[in-house]
């Protein structure tokens, strides 16, 4: 491309024929205006051409028309002349792109004899000159292709000619519309937040500005494209105004006069939502996510979500926040809770005595003072226990109630009590039940015959203690061939088949029963003993009904009737021909050396006998 350029034709050794041009430009028109000249040229001293007669030149553009010219002494030149014979201006109009090529040739009629050689037509070959591309359409740049909706940026057109003008139109995910019209150099422009309407799961958005560009006739150059990208503010957040929580248990509701707390320590779940979540510029609320008691909650329902048992006791927080469709997080809303602590009722002491009606101690006495003491939660004067103790001949199987007794929300009681009568030949169990609001703790406990020095029946005879059973019944230690076997071990020995001496079995009036062999010992209910080594466990067992509330967790406090040096491990399991269906669980917790917490979990109200086996092996 050039705005200008020539022609040359040699004649002979010192002369040629040259049509030079040179062309300017309107890039308001879109025109190219050239002028060609051609010259009649001697290069060297030997150059001089004598000659006045009428000769013709012609130039012809675009194989156009031809322009001539006649005229005498054209041929004429001096040494080292370069003589104008003709000229031709025109005007070249450019394509709608402001590209153009044009074509120009011409002759000379010389008509001279040169260094003896004739010449007559010089003629110049045609040749294509492309000209300058006119600048045309404008070609919009921007001061940042980064930004923020809600921000300005600068849309610079970078126009040809001064009197271009320009329409601005923008299409962002498929939508479109203008900017501006009449737009001279730049145009500062705000990109709109409501864009974000356009793009409600994304956070960034490619966007495409049009510069239009007009002449000053109002036609249309054409049209220009720049590129750029759209970005959501990190403050465009969805918005929660509130979280809530709510008793998630009837019975609790119920118990408490409330559904917003206070709460109870291991028997509460709370119903967690927030209040009117909205996404923003058309996102979608994707997620709602809730932090409680040091664990962490997240649902796509709007409903509400249900939290595992609270544990932690005092003020809580429980802390809510939602999460949309673009993955923006809300401003987090928080409240506090109030839960109580609460732990199964615990019997303290227990302890009965022979005694007679009036309270004094008597070994033949015929009544049994009863003490007794325990705590509970009293979940702030709320939480009644009922206190209830009941005796059966020991090896039957009915109990009778001796005293009840509504112990109030103190928290603690302890007393004495005088009950009967309880016939001094024989001994008796007798069970003392805890009871509040949510658990029952058993303790169980033998009142013993009277006691004697020595004691005659129709069939034995009673040492320390009323005759009750066998040929001698002992109530304190013996000995025996040395050995001294204790009221609460007797000991049996045999003989394995290579004579070793092994103590295979043991009972006694507490219901401590040892058994087992050399291989495998096994102690229940006493101390641990080592045999060949092996060191064997303590263990219990036992078996409680509960009538459970359908739908919610109902526990019932157990006690072992011995205290372990640390808490044991507790297995239950339960009489029931729907597992899985209507009874759906059974464990234990709050652990202790004396006794636990048996839980269970159906969707009926049917009582359910539950075995329980705690085992130490200390």
């Amino acid at each position: 491309m050039a705005l200008s350029g020539s022609i040359v034709q040699n004649v002979g050794s010192h002369w040629r024929v040259v049509l030079e041009w040179t062309a300017t430009q309107s890039v308001t028109n879109n025109q190219s205006y050239v002028n060609a000249k051609m010259y009649w040229e001697s290069f060297n001293s030997y150059g001089q051409v004598n000659s006045t007669a009428t000769k013709e030149v012609g130039i012809q553009y675009n194989d156009g028309a031809w322009d001539r010219k006649t005229a005498a002494g054209l041929a004429g030149l001096s040494a080292n002349q370069k003589k104008l014979i003709h000229s031709k201006s025109f005007t070249i109009n450019h394509n709608s792109d402001g590209t153009s090529v044009f074509s120009l040739d011409g002759y000379f009629d010389v008509n001279v004899t040169l260094s003896g050689v004739y010449y007559g037509r010089v003629n110049l070959a045609q040749v294509n000159f492309t000209l300058n591309t006119i600048p045309r359409s404008s070609t919009p740049t921007l001061n940042d292709y980064h930004v923020y909706y809600g921000d300005s940026f600068i849309i610079y057109t970078n126009r040809a000619s001064s009197s271009f003008t320009h329409r601005l139109r923008y299409n962002f995910s498929g939508n479109t519309g203008t900017i501006a019209t009449g737009v001279g150099t730049s145009y500062t422009w705000t990109l709109p937040t409501s864009f974000m309407n356009y793009i409600p799961n994304a956070t960034i958005d490619n966007g495409t500005i049009y510069c239009d560009t007009y002449d000053s006739g109002g036609s249309l150059i054409g049209t220009k494209t720049v590129t750029m990208k759209g970005y959501v503010p990190s403050s465009v957040i969805p918005t929660i105004s509130g979280v809530n929580a709510a008793e998630y248990f009837q019975t609790l509701i119920d118990f408490m006069a409330s559904t917003t707390g206070p709460y109870v320590q291991g028997k509460s779940k709370l119903k967690m939502t927030v209040s009117t979540p909205v996404g923003t510029y058309s996102s979608t609320i994707e997620s709602f996510i809730y932090t409680v008691d040091g664990k962490t909650y997240t649902t796509g329902s709007s409903g509400y979500k249900l939290s595992d048992f609270l544990y932690g006791t005092g003020t809580l927080t429980l802390t809510g926040k939602v999460k949309d469709s673009r993955g923006m997080e809300s401003t987090a809303r928080s409240i506090t809770i109030s839960v109580l602590p609460y732990q199964a009722p615990k019997v303290t002491g227990f302890t009965l005595e022979r005694a007679d009606s009036d309270g004094t101690l008597n070994d033949l006495g015929e009544y049994a003072k009863v003490t007794r003491a325990g705590t509970w939660s009293d979940l702030g004067l709320r939480n009644n226990l009922d206190i209830t103790l009941r005796s059966k001949p020991r090896g039957t199987t009915t109990w009778t109630t001796k005293n009840t007794l509504a112990a109030g929300t103190s928290g603690s009681h302890g007393d004495v009590i005088t009950v009967g009568t309880y016939a001094v030949i024989s001994s008796f169990d007798f069970r003392l039940d805890f009871v509040d609001a949510f658990n029952t703790t058993l303790s169980l406990t033998v009142l013993s015959t009277g006691l004697v020095t020595m004691s005659w029946g129709k069939n034995g005879v009673g040492v320390g203690k009323v005759h009750q059973q066998g040929a001698l019944d002992v109530g304190g230690d013996i000995y025996s061939t040395g050995d001294m076997v204790t009221a609460n071990h007797k000991s049996y020995r045999a003989l394995d088949t290579s004579g070793i001496d092994y103590r295979i079995g043991a009972i006694s009036d507490t219901d401590e029963v040892w058994i087992g062999d050399a291989d495998l010992p096994m102690q229940i209910y006493g101390s641990p003993v080592t045999i060949d080594g092996f060191k064997a466990p303590m263990v219990r067992t036992g078996y409680v009904s509960i009538t459970p509330t359908a739908d919610s967790p109902t526990s019932v406090a157990i006690s072992y009737g011995k205290t372990f040096s640390t808490s044991p491990r507790t297995v239950v399991t339960a009489n029931t021909s729907v597992p899985g269906s209507v009874f759906i669980e059974a464990s234990t917790t709050s652990h202790t050396t004396t006794g636990c917490e048996i839980v269970i979990y159906r969707t009926s109200s049917t009582t359910t006998g539950i075995n329980w086996v705690t085992a130490l092996a200390e």
